[in-house]
């Protein structure tokens, strides 16, 4: 469809001609239907970061729960600076939350060409703080490239046990899974549709739908065995002490790289 809208505005005398390209285009769209996103639930987010953080993870960590909490898309994460977030102490903590500019966005031919996402779910908004409140102010949130925050994605989710693919489906459990998970908790939180179309910043209610997806959340912990349900739940559960670890470390300006080996001393190992 992007392309026969592309030539038709390159020559729009042609426009009138295309029926037969159309006629393709919506014949492919019946025959090879999109897949979306897989919304990540909650669980296994906290699950995430539980293992990032005793990595010392901690870019990778403020990624994920930047993206998951704030509703970004992988490549506004991946594009932006420190000085395209401004956290509570950018402002002499006059604020409670956390804002991250977006110079570029991807609807910003349809609505606002200037935008910003909002985060303030408090433990989110802790693991941003750590992981990005030391950057100089031009350096990137995620220096690396877009294939390691993807290579790392799946590193932790086989430490966690759990496969990136949906079992009994096709789907798969990507960086594009926490925007989606993030509306679907959000919704949960607040049953505000609108709220939650202004903070994932979507034209329309029906394009918002498509990322809330309240079933297919619920139906990844399902669709686990027991044994890797009872494993992500117990991660999960050990997030808020993990965090507080991670703060005492990073106060020490202990190096990240110890994180993992000093989390193994600590609880003989159990999390690795």
């Amino acid at each position: 469809a992007e392309t026969v809208n592309a030539v038709s505005a390159y020559r729009p005398a042609i426009r009138r001609s295309l029926q037969g390209a159309w006629d393709l285009a919506f014949a492919w769209v019946r025959d090879e239907k999109p897949t979306h996103h897989l919304a990540m639930p909650w669980q296994l987010l906290l699950a995430m970061l539980t293992v990032s953080l005793c990595w010392g993870w901690t870019s990778f960590a403020g990624g994920l729960a930047l993206s998951f909490g704030a509703l970004l898309r992988p490549g506004e994460f991946l594009g932006a600076k420190r000085c395209d977030l401004m956290l509570p102490a950018d402002v002499g903590y006059s604020q409670r939350f956390a804002l991250l500019s977006i110079p570029e966005p991807k609807t910003r031919f349809t609505v606002a060409r200037h935008q910003c996402a909002k985060l303030d779910v408090p433990d989110m908004l802790e693991v941003v703080v750590l992981a990005f409140r030391h950057l100089p102010w031009d350096h990137a949130l995620w220096p690396m490239s877009g294939q390691t925050f993807r290579t790392r994605f799946r590193q932790v989710l086989q430490r966690i046990g759990v496969g990136s693919v949906l079992p009994g489906t096709s789907k798969v459990c990507d960086p594009g899974s926490l925007r989606a998970g993030g509306a679907t908790w959000l919704l949960h939180s607040c049953e505000d549709a609108e709220l939650v179309r202004r903070r994932g910043r979507w034209a329309t209610a029906k394009t918002a739908e498509i990322y809330i997806q309240e079933v297919g959340a619920l139906q990844y912990m399902m669709k686990l065995s027991s044994k890797q349900r009872e494993h992500v739940l117990a991660l999960a559960s050990c997030f808020p002490a993990v965090l507080r670890w991670a703060q005492q470390c990073s106060d020490l300006q202990l190096p990240t790289k110890t994180w993992g080996r000093l989390w193994m001393a600590e609880i003989g190992g159990k999390f690795g």
